[in-house]
C-alpha cells in the first residue's frame, strides 16, 4: 500500500527532491519492504521468540537496502547485455540513487558496510538457521545483473 511498495514507488516516480532522506524512504518503503517481508513473515510463522523476529525484521530491511545499492552500482558499471536491462537507465531518467546521491566509490563502501551489518543481525540468530539468509546477502553483493 501507500505505506509500503506502492508509496517507495510512487516517490521513486514523482519525487524531484535529491536528498538522501528522500533516497533512503524510497527504498527503504519499495525494495526494504519486500524483502522484509520476505523475511518477517517465515519468523512469524515459525513462532521464533520475539527478539529474534526484530532481529531479522531489521535484517530484512538492511537486505532491501543492501539490494538496492548493488542495483545502483550495477546500473553504472555493467553493460546492457549482461544486466538484462538497459544500462545507464537511471542516469539516463536523472533518478535519485545511491551513486547519484553519494558517487560510486561512497556506494561502494555503504555496501560492504550494510553487508557486514547483515551478517552480525544474522550471527545474532542463534535460534534460527540463518544459512540460506547468509548465502542470499553473498548473492545479492557478487551479482553481476
Amino acid at each position: 500500500g501507500i505505506h509500503g511498495m506502492a508509496g517507495g514507488q510512487v516517490l521513486d516516480l514523482t519525487n524531484t527532491q535529491k536528498d538522501n532522506t528522500t533516497l533512503e524512504l524510497t527504498h527503504a518503503l519499495k525494495t526494504g519492504a519486500l524483502l522484509k517481508a520476505c523475511v518477517e513473515i517465515p519468523a512469524l510463522l515459525s513462532c521464533s521468540d520475539q527478539p529474534t523476529i526484530d532481529v531479522l525484521t531489521e535484517f530484512g530491511k538492511n537486505l532491501g537496502l543492501l539490494f538496492q545499492m548493488v542495483d545502483d552500482v550495477l546500473d553504472v558499471t555493467q553493460l546492457s547485455t549482461t544486466l538484462g536491462k538497459t544500462a545507464n537507465k537511471d542516469v539516463d531518467q536523472q533518478k535519485l540513487t545511491y551513486v547519484s546521491c553519494y558517487g560510486l566509490d561512497k556506494t561502494r563502501l555503504l555496501i560492504a558496510s550494510v553487508e557486514s551489518t547483515c551478517y552480525d543481525q544474522l550471527n545474532h540468530c542463534t535460534h534460527f538457521n540463518t544459512s540460506l539468509l547468509k548465502e542470499f546477502v553473498a548473492l545479492i553483493v557478487t551479482r553481476t545483473h
